[in-house]
């Protein structure tokens, strides 16, 4: 929900931020709406006691408020909301990302909540409550694992919703956009998996090994990206390159009229080769301290002797 859906959130919201000029100050104060709650999700990655930025991010996504003075509604990630507005109930179901901020419009009167908000809230607090074990620490640096968890999860959410906004307007091209919402939902779930266990990477290595190559010739077109990218390319005799700092980024075509040749996301690559890195480190063992013994507690051995 954070992660992920503020990922996508901000992608978005910044395209939108620099197309559109008129709506600069509602569209600044929605990138940071879903920057926070894309922060909030990192730090509880890095470590789980620190809810508190979390539960502001989820308290943040409760409220559905509309009325000729503001109208106001943020989700990030999934949601399922209901309300009643003009004495008529609404409900909708949210993936990915939705925000509605504005001011001073005919809109009708209203309220609602999303309920799986409430729900996130309740079981984080919670959970917060409950004292829990320490948490064992990796061996993959902490910047190298926020990284991989934002490319991952928050890429892959951008892609999922990029892909399902596309086959909504085009379902022409339906085999595509169905491997392209598999490639996505399978980094999201490399993600996720790597969040409950660090030790297990052999789904992200993948995950990342998918996002290197970029090929283009009649026969295939190959282009697959999440979250971040820098990629550089020989095509069609010319040089070709690209950066994605936000979102996602894909390309998948068969038999089709494209011009030969080959590319490589450098960004990927250094992202596998340090996790690759990481996971071959041995990681160092902590040998137990030695503990004095208390003189009190030792036994007393005592010698006979004969004095003459």
């Amino acid at each position: 929900m954070t992660v992920g859906g503020g990922f996508a959130g901000a992608a978005t919201t910044a395209q939108l931020l620099f197309s559109d000029q008129g709506q600069r100050f509602l569209y600044s104060l929605g990138l940071a709406l879903f920057t926070f709650v894309a922060v909030s999700g990192l730090i509880f990655v890095h470590d789980p006691r620190r809810t508190r930025l979390l539960s502001a991010a989820l308290a943040l996504q409760i409220p559905w408020l509309s009325s000729p003075v503001v109208v106001y509604q943020f989700a990030a990630g999934f949601g399922i909301r209901v309300a009643r507005f003009s004495d008529s109930f609404k409900w909708g179901l949210t993936l990915g990302y939705k925000w509605q901020l504005y001011l001073l419009g005919q809109f009708p009167w209203g309220a609602g909540v999303d309920v799986l908000a409430v729900l996130m809230l309740v079981l984080l607090w919670q959970s917060a409550k409950t004292p829990s074990t320490a948490v064992e620490s990796s061996i993959i640096k902490t910047w190298l694992r926020l990284t991989l968890v934002t490319m991952t999860v928050g890429g892959g959410l951008a892609g999922v919703t990029l892909v399902v906004q596309h086959f909504s307007s085009d379902g022409g091209h339906w085999p595509g956009y169905l491997l392209s919402f598999a490639l996505y939902t399978y980094a999201i779930t490399s993600g996720l998996i790597f969040v409950h266990d660090p030790r297990r990477t052999r789904a992200l290595l993948v995950a990342l090994a998918l996002q290197i190559p970029w090929l283009s010739s009649p026969l295939i077109a190959y282009e697959f990206a999440a979250g971040f990218r820098c990629t550089v390319a020989v095509i069609g005799g010319s040089f070709k390159w690209g950066v994605t700092w936000l979102g996602a980024n894909y390309e998948l075509g068969l038999l089709e009229d494209n011009p030969w040749g080959v590319g490589v996301n450098l960004f990927a690559v250094v992202m596998f080769v340090l996790l690759w890195w990481s996971v071959k480190t041995p990681k160092p063992t902590l040998q137990p301290a030695a503990v004095p013994e208390d003189p009190e507690t030792q036994p007393h051995s005592f010698a006979a002797t004969d004095d003459c």
